[in-house]
């Protein structure tokens, strides 16, 4: 029993490399991995990649643009709630900084 245990443990470290390892390939291609959603600003595509939308990055375009006149975090992200982008000051600040 231990040395099937042995092996069975063994089996389960190289199922878990060979998961991480093709994570990391499609992340390294841009590919969406899953989660609750897409990165605000894309939206996964049909062959799984990350294409980017064309009205949440337009809000990235104009929260940046405000952030460069001097506007607060918390005044960004109620000017884009407004606009239907429910995002908290902190989410704002993320997506400025990338």
């Amino acid at each position: 029993m231990t040395i099937a245990a042995a092996f069975a443990e063994l089996e389960r470290d190289r199922i878990r490399e060979r998961i991480t390892q093709v994570k990391r390939d499609q992340k390294a291609r841009g590919r969406f991995l899953g989660g609750t959603r897409a990165p605000f600003g894309f939206r996964a595509g049909d062959g799984g990649e990350l294409v980017p939308d064309e009205a949440e990055q337009a809000a990235i375009s104009r929260a940046k643009r405000m952030r460069g006149r001097g506007k607060s975090l918390r005044h960004i992200a109620g000017k884009l709630a407004i606009d239907g982008h429910k995002l908290n000051p902190e989410t704002v600040r993320r997506l400025l900084t990338r």
